[in-house]
């Protein structure tokens, strides 16, 4: 789990999700995301965020899904529908460090896109304008569980 940016390590046919930085900021109403992960870490501080500390040691893990959020007109809710065939230009569009551009660079991320759209479950997260995180929170936490309960 990640709160912004997430390291892969792409194997043959395995996309591994490296361990996120050991300290995370979650909204009081995301613990639930935190217990649902089943990551090894707790809670160690409070104020207008939770504050999470991964344990030493927490494995790298198979990247089963990810979740692409976005605004979208005000309907039944949030949606949380999974890509058709999946593109690799969508995942390339969301890359963190945008401004590198050597060709090696090019080569490793478009490497990196086509293996997280062949082998992760990638999901449209649509959010009506009038859903925050914290409304946003059980839904997905609902969805991550039952990815889970699949496996």
């Amino acid at each position: 789990m990640a709160d912004d940016a997430l390291a892969v390590r792409i194997d043959a046919d395995t996309v591994t999700a490296l361990p996120a930085p050991r300290v995370l900021n979650l909204r009081r109403t995301e613990r639930a995301i935190l217990d649902a992960s089943g990551l090894d870490g707790r809670i160690i501080g409070r104020g207008f965020k939770l504050v999470a500390e991964w344990r030493d040691g927490s494995p790298p893990l198979p990247l089963r899904a990810a979740y692409f959020p976005r605004r979208g007109p005000e309907a039944d809710g949030v949606v949380i529908e999974p890509w058709g065939v999946p593109d690799p230009r969508q995942l390339l569009v969301n890359t963190f460090v945008g401004f590198v551009r050597t060709p090696g660079r090019a080569c490793a991320q478009l490497d990196a896109c086509a293996a997280i759209s062949g082998h992760v479950a990638l999901f449209d997260l649509r959010v009506p304008a009038s859903v925050d995180a914290d409304a946003l929170t059980p839904s997905l936490s609902e969805h991550i569980r039952s990815l889970a309960a699949r496996q």
